[in-house]
């Protein structure tokens, strides 16, 4: 008894894919939740002593949120350019955390000023 195989299915798609589609998809909820969370919170964030503004809080978040959903969308379907723009994305991340935490995060609690900033350069390292 011979086994028939559909010719137009689609490959399975590859773990490591399915891995960074969610990483993606974990990095654009937390955005999306993130940009929420200071449209709520607005009051409250002006009241802290940021060293940044809240608008700068929710327009990060919305950003991150939002260059993630074509990524998800192009890696679930399985387009080409979307692994391209994927690793392209996570570079730029990668730098923009590194610039944040340099110029503008309070010292006590960034990575660069508490010692930790070994650690989160292996995270980094591990996560590009």
């Amino acid at each position: 008894m011979a086994i028939s195989h559909n010719s137009t299915s689609k490959p399975k798609r590859p773990f490591v894919v399915t891995v960074l589609l969610l990483m993606v998809l974990s990095y654009t909820v937390l955005g999306w939740f993130g940009f929420l969370a200071a449209l709520r919170n607005w009051e409250f964030l002006q009241s802290l002593p940021l060293s940044v503004p809240p608008l700068y809080l929710a327009l990060r978040n919305i950003v991150w949120g939002a260059v993630g959903v074509p990524l998800i969308w192009g890696l679930w379907i399985g387009r080409r350019w979307a692994w391209y723009a994927t690793q392209a994305v996570a570079g730029l991340y990668a730098v923009y955390y590194w610039l944040d935490r340099a110029f503008l995060a309070d010292p006590s609690v960034s990575p660069l000023g508490t010692g930790r900033w070994p650690f989160a350069l292996g995270l980094t390292a591990i996560c590009l």
